[in-house]
């Protein structure tokens, strides 16, 4: 009997006893039925680190559902995030273990992000053949007429959609023309077009796919120069356009309010307090409750706002704890120091790009860009374990 069958096995066993709602007896049992699932593809997958943290998030979740007895709340609360990382899972599972060869994927995620810049184009003149194509069925309300977003709705998602995609741009030899790689130079315009955190990953990203040849010490140095042009990007784009200028001249009075009273009160901008202070509100509460900064308020806890913390690390953190950042941590130092020694550039300067945008953008909280994420992430996996193997058939020789 394989593994995967003792798991069916035991988790038939104790499903008629999981009674982790208040109700009726069978809606518990129905929200095991749910997160049954998760587990079986948790199990299924290779890569210790990525198993450990589904199941320390299914386990998280279990404990919300028991809970609710005493408490009386929605014990679906983060329900959500379970079966999206039980969907992603199952997406990086049946990339790391397929034949479709990474060249062909390569040529797959180039034509989707070329159909979306074409739109995203057309859209900054005032063009949106996206809505002109719906509205001949249902009505259609356009909020950003000339914002670059192609059918990803915004232009922060259309932007990490691109920059994720630059490596793959890079290495493509039909765009280039006499050594001048054109696609990578338009889809640049493009990003500028969008004004996002995602072209400030972009370019520390594409540097490092053409600076990884170099010797290390020039490695260095071109990196360090893409840092500096990306901060004076954000600088320009800032001071030109007034955007997210309230985050910077908030941040005083914000904190004030924080030490103060626990809360953020001033929001100049509608609906958004910039970063800076969801950063603080989420980690303010974290520092003060010591079995959440440890484990973290749960799976879809919810920080103080009703949208997302734009930082996937903050996020991670307050909902799992230092024990699920420390899972997701370790898993991208490893990957990293892997990737930089594979000598594979594409799929370095890739997770160096998703790396980047994690920290002031919610790329995996977004199915578009997550989706992209978690193929490349596969093929990163497959590669991991054809080494392995290859490894074992030699040890054994």
């Amino acid at each position: 009997m394989k593994s995967k069958d003792w798991i069916v096995a035991a988790l038939f066993f104790i499903f008629p006893f999981m009674v982790i709602a208040p109700g009726i007896i069978w809606k518990g049992q129905l929200l095991f039925f749910i997160t049954m699932g998760s587990i079986i593809i948790a199990f299924q997958i290779k890569n210790i680190l990525i198993k450990s943290f589904l199941l320390y998030a299914i386990a998280w979740q279990m404990f919300i559902f028991m809970q609710s007895f005493s408490t009386g709340e929605n014990p679906g609360a983060g329900l959500s995030i379970i079966l999206s990382l039980t969907v992603g899972a199952m997406v990086f599972k049946f990339v790391s273990d397929g034949s479709v060869k990474k060249e062909t994927w390569y040529s797959v995620i180039r034509i989707v992000v070329l159909i979306q810049t074409v739109l995203g184009s057309l859209q900054y003149f005032g063009i949106n053949l996206v809505t002109d194509f719906l509205v001949q069925f249902v009505p259609v309300r356009a909020d950003l007429p000339t914002h670059i977003t192609g059918t990803l709705g915004n232009r922060n998602f259309m932007a990490a959609f691109i920059a994720m995609s630059i490596p793959m741009f890079a290495n493509w030899k039909p765009a280039q023309i006499k050594g001048v790689n054109v696609s990578v130079i338009l889809l640049f315009a493009v990003l500028v077009g969008c004004m996002s955190p995602g072209t400030l990953a972009a370019i520390i990203g594409i540097t490092v796919y053409y600076a990884y040849s170099r010797k290390i010490k020039h490695r260095l140095l071109y990196v360090l120069l893409s840092v500096v042009v990306a901060v004076g990007f954000a600088a320009g784009y800032i001071l030109i356009t007034g955007n997210h200028l309230n985050e910077f001249t908030d941040f005083a009075i914000q904190w004030e309010q924080l030490r103060d009273t626990g809360n953020v009160i001033t929001d100049t901008a509608p609906g958004d307090i910039g970063r800076f202070a969801m950063w603080m509100l989420a980690g303010w509460q974290l520092v003060h409750n010591w079995f959440a900064f440890i484990f973290g308020f749960g799976p879809g806890a919810f920080w103080g706002r009703n949208y997302p913390l734009h930082s996937e690390y903050v996020s991670i953190w307050f909902q799992f704890g230092l024990v699920g950042f420390s899972m997701v941590a370790t898993y991208i130092a490893l990957t990293l120091r892997r990737l930089f020694k594979s000598g594979d550039a594409v799929l370095l300067s890739f997770f160096c790009i998703l790396c980047l945008d994690m920290v002031g953008n919610f790329p995996m909280e977004v199915a578009s860009t997550a989706f992209l994420a978690i193929i490349i992430c596969g093929l990163i996996e497959r590669e991991r374990l054809d080494e392995r193997s290859i490894q074992c058939h030699q040890e054994e020789l």
